[in-house]
């Protein structure tokens, strides 16, 4: 049997029974951003200006290589998708490595 009393959350927040207690999941990736060689550094000054993302170089004139935090998998497919979409001269958006906190059923593939 669930106790009535009030209990405070992690947070500080006092809370009432029945509560469901969420738990947050941070997922990691790295990636690699294709890009036109001459688009190169506009895109790596876009994406460091994007929060919990950091650019770690370019391997072969057009490979970015960037490390991305996100609170979800649906959250890092948007960040894909709008990097793919909104940056000039993207060619594509290619996960290398994901790993959260917790399992997730889906891989996470390639939004191209």
């Amino acid at each position: 049997m669930q106790s009535r009393e009030s209990v405070v959350n992690p947070w500080g927040l006092v809370v009432q029974p029945p509560f469901i207690e969420r738990r947050f999941v941070m997922i990691v990736a790295s990636m690699i951003i294709k890009a036109f060689p001459e688009n190169i550094d506009e895109v790596i000054l876009k994406l460091n200006n994007i929060p919990n993302v950091t650019t770690y170089g370019v391997h072969k004139e057009e490979n970015i290589i960037v490390l991305i935090e996100a609170d979800s998998e649906d959250q890092l497919k948007d960040l894909a998708r709008y990097i793919n979409s909104e940056f000039d001269g993207i060619l594509g958006t290619y996960p290398t490595f994901v790993s959260a906190d917790e399992n997730f059923d889906e891989e996470i593939k390639t939004v191209n």
